[in-house]
């Protein structure tokens, strides 16, 4: 697989696609876990036991390395199609069958790309070191190309913008930002121009964040290791999960004592994962 680090892992039915330090985008086929681990019980006999050894191996269907850089993530925009953002400064769309192909370079952003999200099969959203998020429309990119895109600036001064996600999983025009300076920041893509809100949440950087199941409430992982829950359409705080909290149910911390939390993930509207630089997933009730 990947020599590199895994910045990002982004499933789509049985389909997996990640994004590596070693500048290339894996997209891997996941064996159906669920009869593996029945089928494997019925042949170990009355204890039931089953190792991971046991079952298939995930089969990498294809993977691309035309980025000049690390890839930071990945995302589906179809079924056969992925979207890929770089330190290169570049997203970039891959076509894969029996092989991969390279459908179009979008060039635009003056930094590093620091995340991409897809909506439909058309709006690719990338956010980037020079304070900026993108949205583009493949349908009005040519092989390689800075057209049909928006551009969003969350704040006036210097802030890399670490992550920008439509509101909703289908296309929406309600576009949320997170920043190094902790700032949580709301766009209508119809007016890109101003922001409907920005919330300083006062907590250091917030990185990768996810919505409740109802779009009503947004999860924001915080570099000081806590997690701040906001309401979605004002920004404003509803609470927070201090780092104490995980640091409580885990003697687990990174190599260098950090304990930042990196990205969460909504599991059910009561259940919150949490993953971070303490090497293990937190869950919250």
């Amino acid at each position: 697989m990947q020599s590199g680090c895994v910045n990002s892992a982004r499933l789509r039915g049985r389909m997996l696609c990640t994004a590596s330090g070693d500048r290339t985008c894996h997209v891997v086929r996941l064996p159906n876990f669920a009869k593996d681990i029945k089928d494997e019980q019925k042949s170990q006999g009355d204890d039931g036991a089953v190792t991971v050894a046991s079952l298939q191996r995930p089969l990498c269907v294809v993977s691309s390395n035309t980025h000049a850089g690390p890839v930071s993530a990945a995302d589906f925009l179809a079924d056969d199609t992925v979207a890929t953002g770089s330190w290169d400064r570049t997203v970039q769309v891959h076509r894969f069958d029996a092989q991969t192909q390279l459908l179009a370079t979008l060039v635009g952003h003056r930094g590093r790309v620091t995340d991409v999200r897809c909506a439909g099969p058309h709006l690719i959203l990338s956010s980037a070191t020079d304070g900026t998020a993108r949205l583009w429309d493949v349908r009005a990119t040519s092989k390689q190309s800075k057209a049909g895109t928006l551009v969003f600036q969350p704040s006036s001064g210097h802030s890399v913008v670490r992550c920008a996600r439509f509101r909703q999983a289908k296309p929406s025009h309600v576009i949320d930002c997170t920043t190094d300076s902790g700032l949580f920041v709301s766009f209508d893509s119809r007016a890109p121009s101003k922001p409907l809100f920005a919330a300083d949440l006062d907590c250091g950087g917030l990185n990768r964040f996810d919505y409740s199941p109802d779009a009503a409430l947004a999860a924001l992982p915080c570099d000081s290791g806590d997690v701040v829950i906001v309401n979605a359409s004002s920004g404003r705080l509803v609470h927070t999960i201090a780092s104490s909290a995980a640091s409580s149910s885990s003697s687990s911390s990174s190599a260098d004592g950090g304990s930042m939390a990196t990205s969460t993930s909504w599991a059910g509207s009561d259940t919150l994962l949490v993953a971070g630089w303490r090497g293990v997933v937190h869950v919250f009730h």
